[in-house]
């Protein structure tokens, strides 16, 4: 078999491989970052457009209104998606008191909130006018991804804190993964046996490919990440046992951390390892050195089962998928 029909043959098998960078592994990198071995649809991840379809899927029994212009508001300002909601409560962490909310918003924070003063000090802004209007704003950055875990944290704690509502529901969070996402190996639709396999098929949250990584961040975005990572509600729960999702996921960290490890060692021209400062933030400023502390102590304590839930883009699956290991093996083996 020549060398075109293997390589036609895995492409045909596992169209989302990036088998450029198997034929010349050794090759020098003029970004200094290797590229991904698996190459993601964004169709196919977490965007403002499939918040929406989650939204819809666990918001059924209300209305989602999408790209809402907020005209009682002393500013022009529209939200994402806005949903109206009856005998809603939040906690307010200022006045320490519980206050009834009229709706609740949520926004895809995408790079730009974390890489731009304009965005950040808007954000800023909007939060207090929509406090003000008596609505709470949920944003979603966009390194999320629809694990179960942070799944149940938005539509379990982070409802539950700014609306004393849960919304969590497994049967809509399959329904929602099975509308966003597809399968990585093949680009094949999510079905229900997928759930139950070894074989990850879930996007890690996390960065993957894109050049907004924390290195990228400025100073306000790089706390923003932290105070996200490390977020959990201070509503004074009457029956906490019952709402373990009201803080940011374990499972999550150790998944973001090694979707940034993984970045880490395809740096430095696809050797590995140094500089991390390529992805990671310097260590000149008190957040840098925060968030690079967060970063080796996850990294030296992996949870494996919590690893093992997610698909990572820079990781390659030779062990679970013999068939292009063998494939990859008799491509190179040919001259």
């Amino acid at each position: 078999m020549k060398k075109t029909e293997i390589d036609n043959k895995i492409k045909k098998i596992f169209p989302h491989f990036n088998t450029g960078k198997e034929k010349k592994p050794d090759k020098l990198y003029v970004d200094e970052v290797r590229k991904v071995w698996w190459i993601t649809n964004p169709a196919c991840e977490l965007s403002e457009k499939t918040l929406g379809v989650a939204l819809k899927e666990f918001f059924s029994n209300e209305k989602v209104q999408e790209k809402k212009y907020l005209d009682e508001s002393n500013y022009q300002m529209t939200c994402d998606f806005k949903i109206d909601l009856k005998d809603a409560t939040a906690f307010d962490v200022e006045k320490k008191k519980i206050v009834p909310v009229k709706s609740i918003i949520f926004e895809f924070d995408g790079e730009k909130h974390y890489n731009s003063a304009k965005h950040v000090q808007s954000d800023k802004v909007k939060m207090k006018e929509l406090a003000r209007l008596g609505y709470r704003r949920i944003r979603i950055p966009f390194y999320f991804q629809l694990t179960k875990d942070l799944t149940k944290f938005i539509f379990d704690g982070l409802m539950f804190h700014f609306t004393g509502k849960t919304y969590w529901n497994e049967e809509k969070w399959k329904n929602t993964v099975k509308k966003v996402y597809c399968n990585p190996f093949n680009g094949l639709e999510i079905k229900e046996e997928d759930f139950s396999k070894e074989i990850p098929f879930l996007l890690s949250p996390g960065m993957h490919s894109t050049e907004y990584y924390p290195r990228a961040f400025i100073e306000e975005g790089l706390e923003r990440f932290v105070k996200d990572f490390n977020w959990k509600s201070e509503r004074p729960y009457n029956d906490l046992p019952n709402h373990p999702d009201a803080k940011f996921p374990e499972s999550a960290k150790h998944q973001i951390v090694k979707a940034l490890d993984l970045y880490v060692n395809d740096t430095n021209t696809g050797k590995g390892g140094e500089p991390d400062e390529l992805i990671l933030p310097t260590k000149t400023t008190q957040i840098g050195k925060e968030i690079n502390s967060i970063y080796h102590k996850i990294k030296s304590s992996y949870n494996e089962e919590y690893l093992k839930q997610v698909f990572y883009c820079r990781k390659k699956y030779d062990d679970f998928l013999p068939e292009l290991k063998n494939l990859i093996a008799l491509y190179n083996s040919e001259k």
